[in-house]
This record gives structure tokens, sequence and C-alpha cells, in this order.
């Protein structure tokens, strides 16, 4: 039986991902529908960013990761359906997420650093 925590907790990441995919999704298409040129110049980073935050957006909601401090230990709890799967298909969705996190580390400062060359430019 699940705690009531862990119930709210399950159903704020299930609201986040739902508020997320849609997000990122309206972010991606109005990337290349809008006609605006300053937007023009900037669209492939913000769709690189917004793509890369959707993709973590599965990951994470696959994998619903729990931190719990055990007998002085911090273990990493996955209360996912990823849970299911064989250990292999667990730790590609965990290779996944860590890779995912990463990416979206570096792409904050790449995308900063291309706009302000095009400024300065």
């Amino acid at each position: 039986m699940l705690s009531a925590l862990a119930i709210v907790l399950i159903c704020s990441n299930w609201l986040a991902f739902a508020i997320g995919v849609v997000s990122n999704i309206l972010v991606t298409v109005l990337c290349f529908m809008v006609h605006n040129e300053e937007i023009r110049v900037f669209r492939w980073g913000f769709a690189m960013v917004s793509i890369v935050e959707l993709a973590e957006c599965f990951v994470l909601t696959a994998l619903q990761i729990g931190l719990e401090h055990m007998d002085g230990t911090t273990a990493v709890l996955l209360m996912g359906f990823v849970a299911y799967f064989p250990k292999v298909v667990v730790m590609i969705f965990y290779l996944a997420f860590l890779a995912l996190f990463v990416l979206r580390t570096l792409s904050l400062p790449i995308s900063f650093v291309y706009r302000y060359a095009i400024i300065c430019g």
C-alpha cells in the first residue's frame, strides 16, 4: 500500500508530464510556424532545448525516480512502470535519463553563446 505522500507525488509527476508534453510540443511547433524574424534566428536553439526537455519528460515519467535514505545510505528507487521491465531495459532508461540531463545542461550555454554571437556578430 502506497503512502499518501507517494500517491501525491505520483499524481504530481503525471500532471507535470501532461503539462510538459503539451507545452514543449507547442513551443517546438511554434518555433517553425512563427514568421517573426527574431524568432526565426533563434528557432533551432529553442527547438533543441524543447525537444530535449520533451524526451526527458518521457524518460522521467517512465522512471518516476525517488530517493530513500536507509541505514546511512541513499538509495535510488524507481517507482514508474519501467521498474517492471527486465534490468537491461531499466538500465537503458536510466542511462538515457543521465545522457539527457547532461545534454540539457550543455544545451543551455550553447544556445546562450549562439544568441550572443548573433547579437554581437
